[in-house]
């Protein structure tokens, strides 16, 4: 059942604003079996203001949010990208930041993977698509063909159609944080859930004993062990219901237990989604992550009021060259502006808002003095991505207190500068070079008319040319190689 909920303007004050009761089936569980515990709450990650009206206050340290807060924020990052996967085209946002959590809790109440992508920020959206293709390289490369595998394709309408969740009451606040960017706070509502024991264990035990055969031959099970697997998995489904069901949260509780201990500063509550506006507003997942490490790491600064605009770079090779600028002029002063100006939108958002209180927690800002030469970098370009190869450029590095350092790097070899340095390149690394690491390569994507340099996807590329390498040596004889260990 589909459910369509209320998207009224954005509230004027922070006084509270309900939403409807909702009664649906719920979106998928875990086919395993798990401890009970709050943290399967929808919560988001701790504000990282001390309180609206005086943010200048000092800030208690909030250690205690950093499992559920870090958790909350991560779920809503992987509904993202589930829900990126399956809904590309609908790009009408909410008429407020509470509609958008709206329209996602709904969507993730209710199942709907569409209502889900429709409250993802586009931006973020694309970005996670794309992350989500290069990772299925990686496991295309690695995991035995569909029809080689009876439990490749896992179909969890059976266990969805056991589980009832019903959400009722409600209440959000939110907080302008800077121009197109708020938090929206859940202060109170209850979460209920329950299953049809009988139906939901037996849905689990379909997928566990496809499992289960599927990898038999290769772990070399027999028929008792197999039997001895799927009866222990059952138990182990039927205790953890057992413990879990009938389970009700109810938020207010929550947010008034957190506030007594003393880890929640002011009168915010710490359930927050991080929306953004993008011709209407989004839930942004990585803002909402990036949240709640923040809210347990940094002490008494700020987060910033404003994400810089963007350079437009009319082609990667500009970009490639406009980031090693913003990076030189980045080390010499600790202008966080410098760096999110070469970043995508999603990025930029995240340096600006978050990147000078990061510093200020850090003990502040110590300048060196970086220059990067690029003399020789190839580009690849694929529609709106592109991949640059540093093939060649020189470096000089001094921060003030180590001896300073200077060199080249050619042909995968770092040469140092002086009579007595010796060349060190990636193929003497044993592990780089079993790792796949051979070279030094950075991601583009375009945005608008430009380019600009993307910090997430480089990570992302290097990750799934490490996970290819282990992959290939897992399935292979070497994995016990020495190119795969110091």
């Amino acid at each position: 059942m589909t459910v369509f909920y209320p998207e009224g303007p954005e509230p004027e004050s922070t006084e509270p604003s309900t939403a409807p009761a909702l009664d649906v089936p719920a979106a998928p569980v875990p086919a395993a079996p798990a401890p009970a515990s709050p943290a399967l709450v929808p919560a988001g990650p701790a504000p990282a203001t001390t309180d609206v009206a005086s943010p200048g206050a000092r800030r208690p340290r909030r250690r205690g949010l950093a499992i559920a807060g870090i958790a909350s924020g991560a779920v809503v990052l992987a509904l993202g990208a589930g829900a990126a996967y399956l809904y590309t085209n609908l790009l009408h946002g909410a008429a407020s930041p509470q509609g958008a959590v709206e329209r996602l809790v709904g969507g993730a109440v209710d199942g709907d993977l569409l209502a889900m992508g429709a409250a993802i920020a586009p931006s973020e959206r694309d970005l996670l698509l794309e992350v989500g293709a290069r990772m299925r390289e990686v496991l295309e490369a690695s995991v035995p063909a569909p029809e080689a595998s009876p439990s490749a394709e896992i179909d969890l309408s059976g266990i969805v159609d056991t589980v009832s969740i019903s959400v009722s009451g409600l209440e959000y606040v939110t907080e302008n944080i800077a121009d197109g960017v708020a938090a929206v706070r859940v202060e109170r509502g209850v979460i209920e859930a329950d299953v049809d024991k009988a139906r939901f264990v037996d849905a689990v035990m379909v997928q566990v004993e496809a499992n289960v055969s599927a990898s038999a031959e290769q772990l070399g099970y027999d028929e008792a062990m197999v039997e001895r697997q799927t009866a222990d998995a059952r138990a182990g489904i039927e205790m953890w219901v057992d413990e879990t069901f009938p389970w009700k949260v109810d938020i207010a509780d929550v947010v008034a237990d957190l506030r007594a201990s003393g880890e929640v500063a002011g009168d915010a509550s710490p359930i927050t989604f991080m929306t953004v506006e993008e011709g209407g507003w989004f839930v942004s997942p990585m803002l909402t992550v990036v949240e709640a490490f923040a809210a347990t790491g940094l002490e008494t600064a700020e987060r910033g009021t404003e994400v810089v605009d963007a350079l437009e770079f009319a082609t990667p090779d500009d970009a490639v060259a406009g980031t090693a600028d913003a990076l030189e002029a980045f080390m010499a002063s600790g202008d966080t502006a410098r760096l999110a100006e070469v970043l995508p939108l999603p990025e930029r958002r995240i340096v600006s808002l978050y990147g000078e209180p990061a510093i200020d927690a850090d003990g502040g800002w110590k300048p060196s003095s970086l220059a990067l030469d690029l003399t020789d970098v190839a580009v690849s370009v694929d529609g709106d991505l592109a991949t640059a190869e540093l093939r060649a450029f020189g470096f000089a590095f001094d921060d003030g207190v180590a001896e300073p350092v200077s060199g080249s790097y050619a042909a995968g070899c770092f040469t140092p500068d002086g009579a007595e340095a010796d060349q060190l390149c990636f193929a003497d690394v044993p592990i780089l070079a079993g790792l796949a690491i051979d070279g030094v390569t950075v991601s583009l994507v375009r945005e608008g008319d430009g380019w600009l340099t993307s910090a997430s996807l480089t990570v992302v590329d290097y990750a799934t040319r490490v996970s290819s390498a282990f992959a290939a040596a897992s399935t292979g004889d070497t994995l016990d190689s020495p190119t795969l260990v110091w």
